[in-house]
């Protein structure tokens, strides 16, 4: 069982048409270590509650670029009964201000699947005020991807990260 290491409460993030997406409350805890796709950087697992109930919504894995520059994010999913009501972007967007230590870092997703493709457009085209997103890196992209940040290591860490 993973610990909390962050809980951020009550979000309230606008949409660029004046609206609000639901407030959440998000819990972040660390997946593993080892092994990371941003190693030496740990990946973490982030869960949007509902506030008052604790009940989970949405959740996502995510790492954040040895780099600094940005936050990979993987397994974005949201429950039925509250999907297409905003809680995935609340998610992302708080996600991304944890990852730059509250000014957001650009959201890459890794390996998009055709169901979410219309989601991440929107992301992309700029709906959801507060986080920017780019095309994501499909698994043959990892290893160049890892490239970014491998000279920015130091060798012992660059060869435990392959």
């Amino acid at each position: 069982v993973t610990q909390p290491i962050l809980k951020i409460l009550d979000t309230h993030v606008f949409i660029t048409d004046g609206s609000m997406l639901p407030p959440i409350d998000v819990v972040i805890a660390q997946k593993f270590l080892e092994h990371s796709f941003v190693y030496p950087n740990p990946w973490l697992h982030a869960s949007g509650r509902m506030p008052g109930t604790g009940e989970e919504v949405c959740h996502v894995s995510f790492g954040i670029s040895p780099l600094g520059d940005r936050v990979y994010v993987d397994g974005l999913n949201v429950e039925k009964l509250y999907r297409r009501r905003g809680y995935a972007s609340a998610l992302l967007v708080q996600v991304a201000r944890y990852a730059g230590n509250g000014e957001p870092l650009t959201v890459t997703p890794l390996h998009t699947i055709s169901p979410s493709r219309g989601f991440w457009q929107a992301l992309r085209a700029g709906h959801v005020d507060g986080v920017s997103v780019t095309c994501d890196v499909r698994v043959s992209e990892m290893e160049a991807e890892q490239e970014r940040w491998r000279h920015a290591l130091p060798n012992e860490m660059s060869e435990r990260g392959r």
